[in-house]
């Protein structure tokens, strides 16, 4: 089975444009193809990645229709040795879009289950970038990951699933 992670997102350019600005920001390429709206595709570490228009209805808490645009990181039935890495990538890739280009949204597992909220916090150099839903940033990579694995299905590929977090063990290191 294929596992698909989608960032949302609003920018004020085409989708031609925004790919080339993609291109550049994540030294990708993306290609256009042709589906039921034009769409872009790239791949990154063995993974194919999407980027276009979507139509998808709001569901719940997933407000897809305040977004105009997706970019969608897959793994398919045959990659799931690189399932521990396709999170952290698609982390990556939010921290890039908001930090260059200053588009926060919603990061959404396999069009489901909603991850991460993104909001803009201050502005000029010092803007951060913080989910709403737990208050973390990707500024603290360790823990909002941490956050985002434990909102992910069991069995989604977290390396380690079996290992607490360190901030659930006790710092104090024992000395002799």
């Amino acid at each position: 089975m294929g596992i698909e992670l989608q960032y949302f997102f609003n920018s004020p350019l085409p989708l031609p444009e925004l790919a080339a600005v993609l291109d550049h920001e994540l030294g990708c390429a993306f290609k256009p193809y042709q589906s039921d709206e034009p769409a872009y595709s790239t791949t990154l570490l063995g993974m194919g990645v999407s980027l276009g228009r979507h139509d998808f209805e709001n569901d719940c808490e997933l407000d897809f229709e305040s977004f105009q645009y997706y970019l969608d990181l897959q793994t398919s039935a045959g990659m799931g040795d690189r399932r521990p890495v396709q999170l952290p990538l698609l982390l990556a890739i939010t921290h890039v879009i908001h930090r260059r280009l200053g588009y926060p949204g919603i990061l959404v597992y396999d069009l489901q289950i909603l991850l991460a909220r993104y909001e803009q916090r201050g502005s000029g150099p010092d803007h951060t970038m913080v989910d709403t839903l737990s208050g973390t940033s990707p500024r603290d990579y360790e823990n909002h990951l941490h956050t985002l694995w434990n909102r992910c299905p069991p069995g989604f590929g977290r390396p380690h699933a079996e290992q607490p977090h360190p901030a659930e063990t006790n710092p104090t290191p024992h000395r002799r």
